[in-house]
């Protein structure tokens, strides 16, 4: 009996020791496949693999035990790809949307705005007063600015659109254009990148005059997007939110831009 005894602390003693000395078990976190847009600095950054959204995203799910996988597109294919459900989810959806699936609670909200040097005291309070304005735009503003907006800038022959929203402060301090529409964070970050090529102490005044929009995630699972919204609201409540922004709005070293004509 004495030896049976032994043999069982032994035994006992040595799968403790072993159990012991490899530490807590490890779970590892379910990945959620992403689609996100290409690139929208400093909201989406490709080539950095991160961004204001896509930060905000993967913080939120990493509080109730998710992993995503961003998986970049280009606009529409980014949609495309979550109605085939090639992925579990999509980023930067509007509130009125017409893609089956469940919405989060808004992660960012985007306005579109007037920018125009302050020396130049333009008095811009609605759209209207953007008639016969040299304007430089991002690409699909006509599409989502509405038709009063496509109106007034119908026959203007100095209005135009750029995919890359980099040239914007550099037309406006170089005060080839009068107008910029951007959301004003999108013009902060470059405006700061551009500060070794550029004056971006220039005053500048920013008119609010379209009505700012909230974006959410879409998941094809409601028990998703329901954690989804646990994990934000958690980092929000935890003040993350801002020290994101503060964060991602340092911008890379500065690029050189060609100024179009």
């Amino acid at each position: 009996m004495k030896h049976s005894i032994q043999i069982f602390l032994f035994i006992f003693g040595g799968l403790f020791s072993i159990s012991s000395s490899a530490g807590p078990l490890q779970t590892t976190p379910e990945v959620i496949k992403l689609a996100v847009s290409i690139s929208i600095p400093p909201f989406f950054i490709k080539e950095l693999d991160s961004g204001i959204e896509m930060e905000i995203i993967k913080e939120s799910f990493a509080q109730v035990g998710y992993q995503i996988l961003p998986i970049f597109y280009i606009d529409k294919p980014r949609i495309a790809a979550f109605v085939n459900k090639d992925v579990a989810c999509a980023s930067t959806i509007p509130s009125q949307t017409e893609i089956k699936g469940f919405l989060s609670d808004p992660v960012i909200t985007l306005e579109t705005t007037a920018i125009t040097l302050t020396e130049k005291n333009f008095k811009i309070d609605h759209v209207s007063d953007l008639a016969n304005k040299n304007i430089i735009a991002f690409k699909g503003a006509k599409k989502i600015l509405g038709p009063s907006f496509n109106e007034v800038v119908a026959n203007n022959l100095h209005y135009r659109e750029r995919l890359k929203n980099a040239i914007q402060p550099v037309l406006l301090y170089r005060k080839r254009v009068e107008v910029v529409l951007s959301d004003p964070i999108i013009f902060d970050y470059f405006r700061l990148q551009m500060a070794s090529q550029l004056d971006i102490e220039q005053p500048i005044t920013i008119h609010h005059i379209f009505t700012p929009k909230n974006f959410h995630l879409i998941c094809h699972s409601n028990d998703l997007i329901q954690a989804f919204n646990t994990g934000l609201a958690k980092i929000r409540a935890e003040g993350l939110i801002p020290k994101l922004y503060q964060r991602l709005m340092q911008p890379p070293p500065a690029q050189t831009v060609d100024t179009p004509s």
